[in-house]
């Protein structure tokens, strides 16, 4: 399992308290491959996130996305809201694209619930690198709006990321360890950040 896997594995094993599920699902899909009234789904080449991306949305709305397999060479795992009704019912709950701010802040009801947002997040669109080879953790963030939000929101919490085009979206990023290891202790990535911190 390379070092990126063990840390969605840690993330996902996480306990998501009640107050959190409806954050931590919203980081899930807002970042995933596609979040509208056409399309909610994600795309991975990690079985367990695609599952863990379809548990957490039938843990919040009773919807359980579709998982389907893909590709030959390296396997896809497509996780997807099939039914227009239930992708209504999931959007109904957020002020998407009605404000000029995109992610709705309202449902960070606690500090938790932000942490279990940016960890959705991070599991949808991700990634960090083996800290024995180099220091990097990042996003992938399809559209640059939401990117550039993400990164003001987390520079609340002290955690400072870069940022570089990625054709439409914008790629967040660090290599400080010292910042990687706030963000996977933020995230819930204990285990992972203290790794970090013996290398």
């Amino acid at each position: 399992m390379s070092f990126c896997s063990s840390v969605k594995s840690e993330l996902l094993n996480l306990r998501v308290s009640g107050c959190c599920r409806q954050a931590f699902s919203y980081g899930f899909m807002l970042f995933g491959r596609a979040f509208s009234i056409k399309r909610i789904a994600l795309q991975t080449a990690n079985e367990e996130v695609a599952s863990g991306y379809s548990t957490a949305i039938f843990q919040t709305y009773k919807i359980r996305p579709e998982i389907k397999t893909g590709g030959s060479k390296k396997p896809t795992f497509v996780a997807e809201v099939l039914s227009e009704a239930d992708r209504l019912k999931i959007l109904a709950e957020y002020d998407f694209g009605m404000n000029e701010e995109l992610i709705d802040e309202s449902i960070f009801l606690r500090d938790c619930c932000f942490a279990s947002f940016v960890r959705g997040a991070f599991l949808s669109c991700g990634n960090i690198n083996d800290p024995e080879k180099e220091y990097r953790l990042e996003f992938n963030v399809k559209t640059e709006t939401i990117a550039l939000e993400l990164q003001a929101l987390l520079l609340r919490e002290g955690i400072s990321l870069k940022s570089t085009k990625n054709g439409k979206g914008l790629k967040l990023y660090t290599k400080d360890s010292a910042v990687i290891e706030d963000l996977l202790t933020f995230m819930g990535a204990s285990k992972h950040s203290l790794e970090i911190m013996d290398t």
